[in-house]
């Protein structure tokens, strides 16, 4: 029995640090409004600059 509330436990943790994770991605679907894509797009060349230049 507490095998399997350790081994639960363990799990849920897991769980939550994979959440932490998650990619800032959103779905793209068509719901999917125009904003949204461009404050993604803003985002992910902010990101990319930001890698090149080191900071």
């Amino acid at each position: 029995m507490q095998i399997l509330v350790i081994y639960q436990a363990i799990v849920s943790y897991l769980k939550s640090v994979r959440e932490g994770f998650d990619g800032p991605h959103l779905p793209m679907d068509s719901d999917y409004s125009f904003e949204a894509r461009q404050r993604e797009a803003e985002r992910r060349r902010n990101a990319q600059a930001t890698r090149l230049l080191g900071l």
